[in-house]
């Protein structure tokens, strides 16, 4: 059987930002009462400093780790789907994601409308955002432009993820779960000190793996399927000094899983009335039958280093971020099988493919004031910020010669194209 593989695109791409941000802003009182130790302060960082939840002046959605745990938040669908105004859409890919803020939305391999934060590194790629989320501190959607103290892609609000940092005494945990689909999550972590109040560590690991629940009924398998999504992370904090602290952090994920498990709908034996979807409107649903079940491997590499001085009229931090990020996909393009052509290339199958390598490097420099800097009435906020991106990507639309499946029954050979027999 022959075949034609197309190359249709191949790009690579090398993106410089330099950015400089100076805030100056004046105090912002707290709502009139007094805290008390039974309540429950969130304190957030979405200006950079640590401040309680309603002393900031921005839309802010924030979830501690008491929340997140009893929300049962395990993956970013869960949390966007507890924040109003704030959609997400997975399409294509297994970590291909699409973020909607206040109704700015973003277009496929683009920069996301959100800025990213995994603690304190900016994610600018758009598959970096799903993910599972595990031994997590707290999680911050802040709503509206950001771009201030933010920089790039932060047009619709940011997103902050802060990870649990390592402890001065040892502490563990383990857990898991099932899911939908004859699914398994499990999570386990270790925290504690290496040299006590001056080198502590923490490690971390996630586990996911699903059968799923969408069926492909050509092919009688599911296309949502996970086969493994692993994910381990480290931390390190070094403490020099009183005033000197040091945090190094790596991560790996590896992910084998579904793609691109969408169909058509056409007037088959499935959809026989005219005219289409008469029979449930546009709310109908209908299964896969694609003659090819996707598949999306893909690797994630994270290193990232924090450095902070504290000086005598701010605090002084460096953040250097690095990602290695790779993603191969391979998928059906008709979404139809030899019992169900589509269009004028029913005598063909179609497919699609995408091999995408990104390389992220950024660093970020910023002064801030400390909170009793003339008796708080006036605070400032100063950084550098540069990054560079090196993206290439090459898809593929392949035509392969449609033949009909000679051991099955008549009735289902009759409609297949291009038939040698």
């Amino acid at each position: 059987m022959s075949k034609l593989n197309r190359k249709i695109r191949t790009l690579g791409r090398a993106t410089s930002c330099l950015s400089l941000a100076i805030a100056a802003v004046s105090p912002v009182y707290a709502q009139q009462g007094e805290s008390t130790a039974d309540d429950n302060v969130i304190v957030v960082t979405a200006q950079l400093r640590e401040q309680e939840l309603q002393d900031v002046p921005t839309a802010i959605t924030a979830f501690d780790a008491e929340t997140i745990e009893s929300a049962g938040i395990k993956t970013t669908e869960d949390f966007v789907a507890l924040t109003p105004n704030l959609t997400f859409d997975d399409s294509f890919t297994y970590l291909n994601s699409f973020v909607v803020v206040r109704g700015v939305t973003q277009i496929n391999n683009a920069d996301a409308p959100i800025a990213i934060i995994i603690d304190g590194v900016p994610q600018n790629n758009q598959k970096q955002f799903k993910q599972s989320l595990f031994d997590v501190e707290q999680i911050e959607v802040l709503k509206g432009p950001q771009g201030s103290l933010f920089g790039r892609n932060a047009i619709g609000g940011a997103i902050s993820i802060t990870t649990k940092q390592p402890t001065n005494e040892f502490e563990g945990f383990v857990g898991g779960g099932i899911s939908n689909g004859i699914g398994y999550r499990g999570e386990a972590g270790i925290s504690g000190p290496i040299i006590e109040d001056k080198i502590l560590f923490r490690a971390a690991a996630s586990y996911y793996e699903t059968d799923g629940i969408i069926r492909n009924t050509f092919l009688n398998d599911d296309v949502d399927f996970v086969d493994h999504d692993v994910a381990l992370r480290g931390k390190l904090t070094i403490l020099p000094t009183d005033t000197l602290s040091i945090d190094l952090r790596a991560s790996y994920n590896d992910v084998r899983a579904g793609s691109s498990y969408d169909t058509i709908v056409n007037n088959t034996a499935n959809t026989p009335t005219v005219p289409l979807f008469r029979n449930g409107g546009a709310n109908s649903v209908f299964s896969p039958t694609s003659d090819f079940r996707g598949f999306t491997d893909a690797t994630i590499v994270d290193f990232s280093a924090k450095v902070d001085l504290e000086l005598p009229f701010a605090t002084a931090t460096y953040i250097l971020g690095y990602t290695d990020l790779r993603e191969d996909y391979r998928a059906d393009l008709d979404f139809s099988n030899p019992t169900q052509p589509s269009g004028i290339f029913g005598g063909f199958n179609l497919g699609q493919a995408q091999d995408l390598d990104v390389e992220l490097l950024s660093h970020e420099l910023r002064l801030v004031s400390p909170d009793d800097l003339m008796d708080s009435r006036f605070s400032f906020v100063a950084g550098l910020y540069a990054s560079h991106e090196d993206a290439a990507f090459t898809e593929v639309l392949s035509f392969t010669p449609r033949t009909c499946m000679v051991l099955a029954p008549a009735p289902l050979r009759a409609p297949c194209l291009n038939s040698p027999q």
